[in-house]
């Protein structure tokens, strides 16, 4: 047997077994039972029309964090903190002394 044919009739074989592996069960030709039955789609919902408007109040200015909770933070981030509610610190002091300018710092804007 010529190696030509017998290289095309092996291209072929392998071509079959590669469509027949990757083809899906959307793939049945002549509409024959596959065995597959599409899942039911539920209609969307429609949106619904915004009611009125609720007036809701302001809110309120977040709350500075206690000095326990100042102390289990980091010297950054108490300094990050501190930004946060507009009090600047000054991170060569120690971690107590911060803590203190803090709070001094919040009541400050309090006034």
């Amino acid at each position: 047997m010529d190696p030509v044919l017998l290289f095309i009739g092996v291209v072929v074989v392998l071509g079959g077994a590669v469509w027949f592996f990757n083809k899906s069960d959307n793939d049945v030709v002549g509409g024959g039972e596959s065995g597959f039955k599409p899942t039911p789609v539920a209609p969307a919902k429609p949106v619904a029309e915004p009611k009125a408007e609720v007036k809701k109040a302001a809110p309120s200015a977040p709350k500075a964090p206690t000095a326990k909770a100042l102390n289990a933070m980091t010297k950054k981030e108490i300094d990050q903190v501190g930004r946060d509610f507009g009090v600047t610190l000054d991170a060569r002091k120690t971690k107590a002394a911060m803590v203190k300018d803090f709070q001094a710092g919040i009541k400050a804007q309090k006034k």
